[in-house]
């Protein structure tokens, strides 16, 4: 008798834990309607979750296969786009050309590659490094078309995400769809370059840089000194100007750009490195070829998911603009295939200091982590910290987060996208609903956080250094 007692009793107690180990899918339609959400909001909302232990796992939730507005999730297919064209680890090398013409005179030859990173610090950081190697005056400027330099886009959380930093029909500037122009780097250029010209507020955003570098152990010169006599575009530089010597400046590894990137939704570059990385194009081929997705999964305009405005199309409520769209199921497909090239992309010896040694990049090198980057645009989140790697996305009536969730089940990809105004905390607690119904979490490896306003656009590996020397002559 008491050997049955304890069979039925191990009998129960198995079934108890077999079954509350087993996942369990949130009831997504059911929690719109328990929150009593609009109609509209129910009817264009979506929800979708993948526990992809095997790749023929299906994928469940609320209208999986219906096209949403992503809005700045639209971010995260910028990022793959750029790691599969450029990878990980790639640096953008500007070239600075040195041409002694006279006594402590120089003329500077510029030669960008795409970098989409030249703001004003970096301007700071290359007059520094100047500086180091003896030049503070230079006669003549020259730039090519590669080298775009915009200056405040990265000053607070406002500007990053303002549209009005990217399109100003005003001014007929389309930063969503255009590059930099050589006419506004030339701009920018003029008035950061000459540092007596420098304002106050110029003075104290170097004195910032300086002691954030320091704390990188990167050393700026406290006393910034360059002036010059004359700057112009000139696409048809020399490849090797008599006279002059090569230097290569060098960016922050590509994945720290998109860590910045979809940490803080940053507008502006996003739409730079997606025009860079190939633009609508090369995103459709990356998603039919690599992703394997079918083109009426997807509808791209901008990388930054900002909708684009200069546009004869209007949409479903009368607006003329055009949004970026895409299925929830090819949203978290997208994502989870980014994870396998990151994690399967070879690290560089060189490169292992950047991730404390690991032998393996990670979602979370690219995307926010839930609590260890707090400041970022979903916050703290005390009930999902440290077990959700996520991208927000937002627009006037869309709430939107798409990424991974880290659990006792096991992970789970997931997108949430809600129509409808005010309902950032519904977003948030349907993260947090996953989460908890699956046992809570299991930490997330991240790299130490770094806040906005001690980023720093460069690194120790950025400082000049020669590239294919050439003999100097001096006049």
């Amino acid at each position: 008798m008491i050997g049955n007692r304890y069979f039925f009793f191990a009998l129960w107690v198995t079934t108890f834990l077999f079954w509350s180990l087993q996942s369990k899918a949130v009831d997504f339609e059911a929690y719109l309607k328990r929150h009593k959400v609009s109609a509209v909001t129910l009817k264009n909302s979506s929800y979708c979750e993948w526990k992809n232990e095997t790749s023929d796992n299906q994928i469940n939730g609320y209208r999986t296969e219906e096209l949403v507005r992503i809005a700045s999730v639209s971010k995260l297919f910028t990022s793959y786009l750029a790691l599969k064209k450029f990878g990980p680890f790639h640096r953008f090398q500007t070239q600075l050309t040195i041409i002694p013409v006279g006594n402590n005179l120089v003329d500077l030859e510029i030669r960008g590659s795409d970098d989409p990173y030249f703001n004003l610090e970096k301007v700071f950081f290359m007059i520094s490094e100047l500086n180091r190697m003896g030049v503070e005056k230079i006669r003549k400027i020259s730039f090519d078309s590669h080298f775009r330099v915009a200056l405040n886009w990265r000053q607070s959380m406002e500007v990053i995400w303002s549209e009005g930093m990217v399109w100003k029909p005003e001014i007929h500037r389309n930063y969503v769809t255009q590059q930099i122009s050589p006419e506004d780097s030339q701009k920018n250029l003029q008035a950061a370059l000459n540092t007596s010209g420098w304002s106050n507020r110029a003075k104290t955003s170097y004195q910032r840089l300086v002691r954030n570098a320091k704390a990188e152990r990167i050393q700026l010169t406290t006393q910034p000194k360059l002036s010059f006599q004359e700057i112009s575009f000139n696409e048809n530089m020399s490849p090797r100007p008599q006279g002059g010597k090569n230097f290569v400046l060098r960016s922050l590894p590509l994945f720290k750009y998109l860590k910045d990137l979809n940490k803080y939704s940053i507008n502006f570059l996003a739409d730079q490195i997606f025009l860079v990385s190939g633009g609508v194009p090369a995103l459709r081929d990356l998603l039919v070829n690599d992703v394997r997705l079918r083109e009426s999964d997807f509808q791209f305009y901008t990388g930054s998911g900002l909708p684009l405005r200069d546009t004869d199309r209007i949409n479903e409520d009368g607006e003329r603009r055009a949004d970026n769209l895409a299925t929830c199921s090819s949203v978290i497909r997208t994502i989870q295939s980014m994870a396998q090239f990151l994690n399967s992309y070879p690290v560089p010896n060189e490169e292992r200091a950047e991730l404390n040694g690991r032998q393996n990049l990670l979602l979370s090198d690219v995307m926010m982590v839930i609590g260890t980057d707090s400041d970022g645009t979903i916050g703290a989140r005390p009930n999902i910290a440290k077990n959700v790697v996520a991208k927000s996305g937002t627009l006037t009536a869309v709430t939107n987060a798409a990424g991974y969730a880290s659990t006792r089940n096991g992970i789970f990809w997931f997108g949430v996208f809600i129509t409808g105004k005010g309902l950032r905390e519904l977003r948030n607690s349907t993260m947090g609903l996953l989460v908890s119904e699956n046992r809570g979490g299991k930490e997330v490896t991240a790299l130490s956080p770094v806040e906005f306003d001690e980023f720093i656009p460069f690194d120790s590996k950025s400082s000049i250094r020669s590239y294919e020397p050439i003999s100097v002559r001096m006049n």
